[in-house]
């Protein structure tokens, strides 16, 4: 089974950079599990023992305060390593909550033989650094969204940021591949329910984006793209 994951993980961009020799060590040490959606991988405050692989579905980290307030949120797709806060660091346990937003399908592998695996591995340490760097942009982003005054247009660069991070680009149209109820996006855009769904509604009628089966598809994606977030 294992060297079933070894040639599946050769073929993943984020480790093309490894030979098949270079992947044959981690073989012994590599594990699968599947989550039913809303089982959770980890808890936020666990030991940090692993870093996984998504091979398929989608993931939520979450970060919540002593109240149980949710701070922050972000969605990990496939094919992404997670989680990046704490890696190649003395941070000893996760600072997120990970829950299957749909069933998945990860990889994993211990902490300590990652880490050690890619400090003899430059091209995969600055893959990862490049990654985080990426993360950190897309944080930034957030931040930047959460200041805005206007609830509004908080939930239009919320659906812009899922649109460029978790959307599947079709012939007519861009599917955001997650369930995506209006409770949710109030949540991601730190705005009342009624308002989210104003906004929405309005974006319904003018034909800009459609809901199916809690899937959103986004039909005028340049005019999302605008949006500055």
């Amino acid at each position: 089974m294992n060297g079933e994951i070894i040639d599946c993980l050769k073929e993943k961009e984020f480790f093309s950079d490894l030979s098949q020799q270079d992947l044959s060590v981690l073989e012994p040490f590599i594990y699968e599990r599947k989550l039913k959606k809303g089982q959770y991988l980890f808890w936020q405050g666990d030991p940090r023992l692993r870093v996984y692989y998504l091979l398929d579905g989608y993931i939520t980290l979450e970060k919540s305060n002593k109240q149980g307030s949710l701070q922050y949120s972000q969605y990990i797709k496939k094919d992404t390593i997670f989680p990046y806060n704490g890696l190649l660091s003395e941070s000893k346990e996760y600072s997120h909550s990970a829950i299957a937003e749909t069933d998945v399908r990860v990889l994993y592998v211990s902490t300590e033989v990652f880490e050690r695996f890619v400090a003899k591995h430059n091209r995969l340490l600055q893959r990862i650094i490049k990654e985080y760097g990426k993360i950190l942009e897309g944080q930034e982003r957030r931040i930047q969204q959460g200041i805005i005054p206007n609830a509004q247009e908080r939930v239009m660069n919320s659906i812009s940021y899922l649109m460029t991070d978790l959307g599947v680009q079709y012939p007519n149209y861009i599917r955001i591949d997650i369930p995506l109820t209006t409770a949710k996006l109030s949540t991601i855009s730190g705005t009342s329910r009624e308002t989210a769904s104003m906004v929405i509604n309005k974006l319904k009628r003018e034909k800009k984006l459609t809901i199916k089966g809690k899937m959103m598809y986004i039909h005028e994606p340049q005019f999302f793209e605008k949006l500055v977030i």
